[in-house]
């Protein structure tokens, strides 16, 4: 666990992302197969929270994340300048050009599926 500023992120990378209207989420092996499961869905919360606020402040959101190191991005479609802003109280970076979760998938492969029962599981705080 790393803590920066006012909130701890869990090790481990994850991001989440809306396809054909459902939440998905791609977390690393440790997180998806149980040794840190409280810690995943911690982070699901984080990351869904940022991304209802960047939305709702009117970034066309297609991804957000968690690196490894814990470095935050954020995947928009229509931005084509890097852009960094802060999200209770840690950097973000805003990457620009996503147009589809499809592209980032593939480029993510390695990574594993989080299943949708975790998921809805934290963001009802269950």
């Amino acid at each position: 666990m790393k803590s920066r500023g006012r909130y701890t992120l869990h090790t481990g990378s994850i991001f989440l992302y809306i396809k054909d209207g459902e939440l998905k989420a791609l977390a690393d092996i440790d997180h998806v197969y149980g040794k840190c499961s409280g810690g995943l869905r911690e982070n699901i919360v984080f990351l869904y929270s940022m991304m209802c606020e960047l939305k709702s402040k009117g970034y066309d959101v297609v991804v957000v994340g968690k690196a490894f190191d814990d470095d935050l991005y954020v995947y928009v479609v229509d931005r084509v300048e890097e852009e960094k802003i802060v999200y209770n109280g840690l950097p973000v970076k805003i990457i620009g050009g996503f147009s589809n979760v499809e592209g980032f998938e593939r480029m993510s492969w390695y990574m594993q599926v989080v299943d949708e029962e975790t998921i809805m599981e934290a963001i009802r705080g269950g």
